[in-house]
């Protein structure tokens, strides 16, 4: 069980988890940091809020008042997710929820810099396995300032299924 720092609120379960300490940052300045995080078999939901930030929220019961975790949180370093159980709702459209199965991701966070690889397993309206990669540069608490580059590629795609999370323009 994950939890929340601010409110000690579960975030989400997973089946296990590792920390690798970044050696560099410690004989720099003493502290310890964790430069790499491992996580295997998490179920978790992700949100895209109507102001355009995303959110991580556990699939746990949570309090109805404990804040989100906000992904402009996440510490430097790697993140490594496998098999992981996502749920993602888009609360800016109403679209979803959507549940991607056997995720596998990595993300590493910088400063000012995001960037991710994934794939995992989407459900039968949309079709079958996406593959992904993700740069974004700039403020993740501003994500409407953020620069970026998306690249998807969906292996038997279902176009009906997929044009429900094309963006919507005026």
């Amino acid at each position: 069980l994950v939890l929340d720092r601010s409110d000690g609120s579960p975030l989400f379960a997973t089946r296990e988890g590792r920390i690798g300490l970044d050696l560099l940052e410690f004989f720099r300045s003493g502290r310890l940091v964790a430069g790499r995080v491992g996580i295997v078999a998490p179920e978790v939901a992700v949100e895209r809020l109507a102001d355009g930030r995303f959110r991580l929220v556990g699939l746990r019961e949570r309090r109805p008042d404990a804040p989100p975790f906000d992904l402009e949180r996440l510490p430097n370093g790697l993140l490594e997710v496998r098999e992981a159980r996502v749920e993602y709702r888009d609360l800016a459209t109403g679209r979803g929820p959507w549940r991607i199965e056997h995720v596998d991701l990595d993300l590493r966070r910088a400063k000012d810099s995001l960037e991710a690889t994934g794939r995992g397993t989407l459900p039968g309206s949309l079709g079958g396995t996406l593959r992904f990669e993700l740069r974004l540069e700039g403020d993740l608490g501003k994500p409407r300032l953020l620069d970026g580059r998306i690249d998807a590629q969906v292996d038997g795609a279902r176009v009906a299924g997929l044009a429900a999370l094309l963006p919507q323009f005026d």
